[in-house]
């Protein structure tokens, strides 16, 4: 009778450790952030599925870049641009453009409805090295 209640018990315990990981399969498999990195000639996308470490960084430099009180003229054509997408969503969370600085990179985002509507912030170089080296990597 033990050994009976004890198989029996470890049958309930697989098929409801199963029943838990077919269900992560098919609800946790969806995209839910999307990194857009575009220079020049390339885009590269990644997303939370592929390296949440990346998603989560980006996020993080988002998070801690500082806004820039001076006027800013004349940068020119920016190095990068970074999109952060919902797909589930249909939304576009962030759209900016980059211009790599001796000591960082600028920033801009928008901030309205037209793309002349931005606030520009700074980042430091380490944000600006990761931005950069991750580009590389993923090409």
């Amino acid at each position: 009778m033990k050994l009976r209640s004890v198989l029996v018990m470890a049958i309930l315990s697989i098929m409801l450790f199963a029943t838990g990981y077919i269900t992560a399969l098919f609800t946790n498999s969806q995209t839910s952030r999307e990194i857009w990195l575009t220079d020049h000639d390339e885009t590269v996308i990644i997303t939370n599925i592929a390296d949440q470490s990346f998603v989560d960084n980006i996020m993080m430099i988002y998070l801690g870049k500082k806004q820039l009180t001076a006027n800013i003229n004349e940068l020119g054509k920016p190095d990068m641009s970074i999109r952060v997408v919902s797909p589930r969503e249909h939304t576009s969370l962030i759209d900016s453009k980059l211009w790599f600085v001796k000591d960082g990179a600028i920033i801009s985002e928008r901030a309205g409805e037209s793309s002349s509507q931005v606030i520009y912030y700074s980042i430091d170089e380490a944000s600006k090295n990761f931005i950069v080296e991750q580009f590389k990597a993923k090409k």
